[in-house]
């Protein structure tokens, strides 16, 4: 974000990749959905991720960074945002 990367961008990404992994999770049959934009290196490293990370640590990460893309409009410090929500699903994750 410091180097020119716009915040808003990257987040809409971040949850892009995010949703891939989770539709991954719940079916994997759905990769047909992304299946054409993605590397056979990509899909596997997301197929991996998926069997990884629990459904419900997926779902709250893209809940929190989906809020996150939402305040950076309104944030003097546009990355603040994205370091809120870094902190929360970190922080869930280690209950």
């Amino acid at each position: 974000i410091e180097k020119g990367v716009d915040a808003s961008e990257f987040l809409k990404s971040l949850i892009k990749y995010l949703r891939q992994i989770l539709l991954l999770k719940i079916d994997q049959n759905l990769s047909n959905v992304f299946i054409e934009e993605l590397t056979a290196e990509t899909k596997e490293r997301l197929l991996n991720y998926a069997k990884e990370i629990p459904e419900n640590n997926l779902r709250k990460t893209v809940k929190a960074f989906m809020e996150a893309q939402a305040k950076i409009r309104y944030s003097p410090i546009p990355q603040l945002p994205i370091e809120i929500a870094i902190i929360e699903v970190t922080e869930s994750s280690s209950d």
